[in-house]
This record gives structure tokens, sequence and C-alpha cells, in this order.
């Protein structure tokens, strides 16, 4: 069974770009030469959604002392930049957004006003409007009130929401795990979502290293991380527990049954996992798509076949599950945003401005 809601165009949506504003310039394939798009990362996401839903409340939630000059943006959140977190403290190596991720969200669902809001990384460049077109005509309607946390579905994409993550030969399951790279839903899901308080440093850094013994008793596919949960999981349980919700889950190396299936049902009645060819977005900081990660990237990644068969095996048994345009058939939007065909068999990465790639590595808070 289909929805039967009334059709949602871009004149009900809000979106929300959150994050740091980036000034790197956007590099672009023209006749066999590199080019640089007028304005930087952040200018051309905007540009973009401006150009595909002219009738939607634009916002930008990033921080304060930002220069905002020339971004177009019908409202923009400045907020006190809460700052990274070490993950681990000792090498000093690896920085965690987390708090950042959560304030600039926050901030700017809650200046929507309008009863839908698109929610996503200022690096996400959007080139197709497809996703409304599922939310219309494609998405189910039937969910279990038990699991059901907020009023409607969330939609979010396959990267990087994760049941599994197979670092080697062994494969580790990971509960409560959605992407961080975009939402679509009601407003009110998402406040839902959002609306969480920050997390202290040393649930976020040193939980293994307080409690190094775990280690010994849990196989550690990350061990590099010293964090208790990953930050996927932090949003989402931190939400299930201010909505009443008690999670048996001590930390993110604990495997059991009951986590799966509980995790299993929240997961499916709650959120939509749609792959990158169904939502036709990019990111500009990640330079590739999603058919061209590796067998052990892409094992594992909630994606829209994987939902279908929770969805089926768990929700709706009369629901059939369909097939998703391939890679290659939707490949002509991104040739025209770079200006020329791109060999899809090969990394991005390989084909773009290698001095651009490695500013726009670098501008890793979000």
């Amino acid at each position: 069974m289909m929805s039967n809601r009334p059709y949602i165009t871009d004149a009900d949506m809000s979106i929300v770009v959150q994050g740091p504003v980036s000034k790197t310039p956007v590099p672009r394939k023209i006749g066999g030469q590199s080019h640089q798009l007028k304005g930087g990362v952040t200018h051309n996401v905007l540009e973009a959604l401006r150009d595909l839903f002219p009738n939607a409340e634009l916002i930008l939630s990033t921080w304060e002392g930002t220069d905002t000059t020339g971004l177009i943006a019908d409202k923009i959140c400045l907020s006190p930049d809460p700052g990274f977190t070490m993950v681990n403290p000792i090498s000093k190596t690896l920085k965690l957004n987390l708090n950042r991720y959560v304030v600039s969200s926050k901030r700017g669902i809650q200046a929507a006003t309008r009863p839908y809001t698109l929610k996503l990384r200022s690096d996400m460049l959007f080139v197709n409007e497809d996703f409304l077109a599922f939310w219309n005509e494609q998405k189910p309607v039937k969910r279990n009130p038990e699991f059901s946390v907020f009023k409607d579905f969330i939609l979010n994409p396959a990267i990087y929401a994760r049941k599994s993550v197979t670092p080697s030969k062994k494969t580790f399951p990971l509960y409560f795990y959605p992407s961080d790279w975009a939402h679509f839903g009601r407003t009110e899901d998402l406040n839902t979502l959002f609306d969480i308080p920050l997390f202290p440093e040393a649930e976020l850094a040193s939980y293994f290293l307080e409690n190094a013994g775990l280690r010994n008793e849990f196989e550690d596919p990350f061990p590099e991380y010293h964090f208790q949960f990953h930050p996927e999981q932090l949003v989402l349980m931190a939400c299930l527990k201010k909505q009443g919700w008690q999670i048996p889950y001590e930390h993110r190396l604990e495997y059991k049954p009951e986590l799966q299936a509980l995790s299993d049902q929240l997961m499916v009645n709650n959120f939509i996992f749609l792959n990158q060819s169904q939502w036709l977005y990019f990111s500009l900081k990640h330079l590739f798509m999603q058919h061209q990660l590796t067998s052990s990237q892409y094992h594992g990644l909630y994606d829209f076949a994987t939902w279908q068969a929770d969805y089926a095996r768990l929700v709706d048994s009369t629901y059939r599950p369909f097939e998703t345009a391939e890679p290659s058939l939707r490949q002509d939007y991104f040739d025209a945003y770079f200006g020329v065909p791109l060999d899809y068999s090969l990394p991005l990465a390989h084909q773009l401005h290698p001095k651009t790639l490695v500013c726009m590595a670098g501008n890793n808070s979000r």
C-alpha cells in the first residue's frame, strides 16, 4: 500500500544546510581541463538547492564569526562553535565533530517554518529532486505503532547507514546506525531526532581507555577509536532515550540477538534508506559514488534493498520490493554537473583536480 497523503512540493519544505562554510574551490573538468566553479563548496551547494527548490525556505546554520558574504539563504543561523573532541587522545590524530553536528542541525531545524524539512551537511550537492517523488508516490504507509518513534518515516541515505561492518574477514553487527549525510521528513520529526543534549568528552573520547579490559573480552574492529558508540549511533540513541526508550546496549562491541531485533524494528519503522541513485546527491568532500565502494565498504550498508527486505519481513508481508535505477542510468546528472562524461568505473577523485581534493579533505568540521 502506497501513501495517499497530500502531494508535497518545495513550497512545503524548509532546507537546512548545516556545518562549516567552505570556500574551497569546487573542481570541474571542461574540455579536458580543470576549472573552478564560481564560489566555494558551500556557495555551490546553496545555489544548486535554490535552483532545484525555488519555493523552499533555505536556511544556513553555521558558526559565529563565519563570513557569509555572497551566500544565498533566506535565514542564516549563527551559533557558538562547541569545538571538536579528540577520539584518540593519545595519538591526537582523530577529531570528532559530533557536538558541532548536533548544534548546527538543531539550530537550523528550530528555525524552519515549513511542515517538511530537508537537512543536509554543507558539503552535499543535490542535483535532482527525486526524493520528493519517492515520498509522494512510493513511500509505504504501514508502520508498527509499537516501534514508531516519529510521526512518519525519515528518509536517510544508504551512505553511511549501517547494519554491520567487515573490516577484514569477520563481520561485526552495528545497531541503531543511520547516516549523518542528509535527512528528509516532517519538521517535527527532525526536531525530535536532533533536540538532544550535547555529549560529554569522556563519553566521546576515552570510554575504552577507562574500560580497557573490555577489549580483552570483546574483539574491536576499530581499535583506534576509544568512544563508547559511533557518533551516528549516539544521536539516535540519545533521541530514543529522551523519548523514554531503555536500550540495553552498554557499548559498541556488544553483539546480542535481542539488540539486533530491537535495532531492526526501530530502524525499519522510522527510517527509509535510499540509495544514492534515488537521492541524486553528491558529497563534495567525499568524491565517490555508492556503487564505487569496495566490497568491504559496501557490505553492511543499510541500502534500499536491505531496507525493503526488512520492511517486508517485519512490517508488511504484502509489500513487494522493487528495483531502483542502476547508477549508470543516472550518471547523466553528474556528467552535466562536471561538464564532461566521467568514467564511473574509476574513482572520481582520480579524475578531478588533486589540489582541490586535498583542500576539501582537510575541511572536516561538520
